[in-house]
């Protein structure tokens, strides 16, 4: 009898044992990727295997990070978003091939048409505002109505012709939020709380605010060299579709309540995750507002992003019918890395090692002052990059300034504080916790150029004016415009 109760439980053991490791190593992992925290949760075929908090919702206090500490959302409120356009087009409220002239005729369209799918699937060619410099970097801190979102790339020019290829622009959205505010007649947060909170209980999700308090919602983070510096950025900066604090247990929830059929028909739902559709649609990897990815593990529906101090990661493998949701409160990535890392080991497959990143050596040599003033000025950058994540990245324009300051060499974005300009050995620049290189090109007594460079491309531009506060910032307020 002891040993029939024994071969009883042994699945039971085996069960708590795949747990504690998965525990160990979703723990090495959140420390390995330079997260301040993050909370996870992974489900497998219904069933809940962890759902649990690692690091720290807030740093200054200690504070611990647990299933019930939201975050900003990333990469859901877009999906949240998608599906709620889909569930218009399941009432007959608008049609994906509407033109958005039909809904929105004050946008300048530059004599191309423009579709709800386009938007949906990243496809329209209208830039991401997200990159453009100046006008999202500098003012990265004032919260901003839906119609100043929409002015930042109201009129800027396309990137590439509608429909012809997949480009990442998060300007689509916030033209989809209009669109969805006019035809149903509210705004996107009572939309949201209707059509999603209520009806699948999302009851740990809030809508931000200036003038709210969001219990347990963790303080966003920049990694500093081997440190972290909080981001104090405007968490409603960005379109109403990105202003929402969630858990990883609301989102486990929304992302049932989605392929279900619960909040949208079976149908659309097909569509948005359909690979045959997005590739017939020229995004790609890209549906209706996630990923839809086959790699050579396998073939999985994903939605992960990053912004100031947050990332997200949403993993859904059919086949086995898993779910990996990773919520954490720093802006590297992280989120995405230790899902995927996840991802890997429930697969059966190595787990990659995190790179081993050492601490920065920094030196400062000192300074000609005849390069001092050589040098010292307003710059006016822009961008040229190497990889293709977004072609908006070419209408990148940013201010800077270098100045003297105490005797000191600093360097000024607008919108920052300045920091320290170090001189190093072989005649370039670093600024302090960077491993990105600065230059000066003089090619005569009032031409310098000035050039930034990280590896992945290099942002230049002439000297535009003297290094005082007033040209510093009427060249900015200029490249607002």
């Amino acid at each position: 009898m002891r040993f029939l109760f024994f071969l009883f439980l042994l699945p039971y053991f085996s069960f708590c044992q795949d747990k504690k490791q998965l525990d160990q190593l979703v723990k090495k992992l959140v420390a390995d990727s330079r997260a301040a925290g993050a909370s996870v949760l992974i489900a497998s075929k219904g069933e809940i295997l962890l759902d649990k908090g690692y690091g720290y919702a807030e740093l200054g206090f200690s504070t611990p990070a647990d299933p019930n500490t939201k975050y900003f959302m990333v990469a859901p409120g877009t999906l949240m978003l998608a599906t709620a356009i889909m569930q218009l087009v399941d009432n007959n409220k608008l049609k994906l091939d509407d033109p958005i002239s039909s809904y929105l005729p004050d946008f300048p369209q530059q004599g191309k048409k423009v579709t709800i799918k386009h938007l949906i699937t990243s496809t329209s060619g209208i830039p991401d505002y997200h990159y453009l410099g100046d006008p999202q970097l500098g003012l990265r801190f004032q919260p901003r109505t839906l119609d100043e979102v929409i002015n930042l790339f109201k009129g800027q020019p396309f990137v590439n012709e509608p429909g012809e290829k997949f480009d990442w622009s998060i300007s689509n959205f916030a033209l989809l939020v209009a669109i969805l505010e006019k035809v149903s007649n509210m705004s996107y947060e009572d939309y949201a709380t209707k059509y999603f909170l209520q009806p699948l209980s999302l009851t740990q999700t809030q809508y931000i605010t200036d003038d709210k308090i969001i219990r347990q919602l963790a303080q966003g983070y920049h990694i500093v060299d081997t440190s972290f510096a909080p981001a104090r950025e405007s968490l409603i900066k960005y379109d109403p579709s990105l202003r929402f604090a969630t858990t990883t247990g609301d989102i486990y929830k929304l992302w049932n309540g989605i392929r279900s059929g619960e909040v949208v028909s079976s149908k659309s739902y097909a569509l948005m995750t359909s690979r045959e559709e997005a590739i017939k649609n020229n995004s790609g990897r890209y549906g209706y507002g996630i990923n839809v990815i086959k790699d050579s593990l396998s073939e999985f529906i994903m939605g992960g992003g990053a912004l100031d101090g947050y990332s997200n990661y949403l993993y859904y493998n059919p086949s086995n019918e898993t779910t990996i949701i990773v919520l954490s409160n720093t802006s590297n990535q992280a989120a995405r890395e230790i899902g995927r890392r996840v991802a890997a080991y429930l697969l059966g497959q190595p787990v990659p090692v995190f790179p081993n990143r050492k601490p920065l050596a920094f030196t400062s040599e000192k300074v000609d002052p005849e390069k001092v003033k050589e040098i010292t000025g307003t710059y006016v950058i822009s961008r040229t990059r190497k990889d293709a994540s977004a072609a908006s990245h070419n209408l990148y324009k940013r201010t800077i300034r270098v100045f003297e300051q105490n005797n000191r060499l600093m360097i000024q974005r607008f919108g920052e504080l300045p920091s320290p300009l170090l001189l190093q050995p072989d005649g370039t620049f670093r600024e302090k916790n960077s491993t990105s290189t600065i230059s000066f090109k003089t090619t005569s007594t009032t031409s310098v150029t000035f050039s930034f460079s990280d590896g992945l491309g290099n942002d230049t531009g002439p000297k535009v004016g003297n290094a005082d506060a007033g040209t510093f910032r009427a060249k900015a307020f200029e490249n607002l415009k």
